[in-house]
């Protein structure tokens, strides 16, 4: 059996296309990152005492080896206090969840239609 075009070049050209893509998904995760910090500081619902629970909201886009996360964090120890307590009134981390990962799925499978 023979490839044509052979099978080394075959094989090249999705290592090129995948390692374009995690570039792209890699820089499409920052972006995002910064918008969601953004997000999550304008929409948390509480009171500020200090404004350090809002100042210190951070999404981080982390590149790993066969995909790409967004990490979203309290930068505060109560943090974990403000998610939980009443029920999750103060919540904000889920809530950004659910608000930007259709976002980011809808935009990474554009990009993915891209990528050649």
């Amino acid at each position: 059996m023979s490839w044509s075009p052979p099978l080394p070049t075959l094989t090249q050209a999705v290592v090129r296309r995948s390692q374009r893509l995690m570039a792209a998904l890699w820089q499409l995760a920052q972006r995002f990152a910064t918008r969601i910090t953004t997000w999550m500081q304008i929409n948390a619902p509480w009171n500020d005492s200090s404004g350090q629970a809002r100042a210190l909201l951070k999404a981080v886009a982390v590149q790993m080896t066969l995909a790409v996360v967004i990490n979203v964090a309290h930068g505060v120890p109560y943090g974990v206090y403000l998610e939980t307590m009443q029920a999750g009134r103060f919540a904000i981390l889920m809530p950004a969840v659910q608000e930007w990962l259709p976002q980011f799925f809808e935009a990474a499978q554009q990009l993915v239609k891209t990528i050649r």
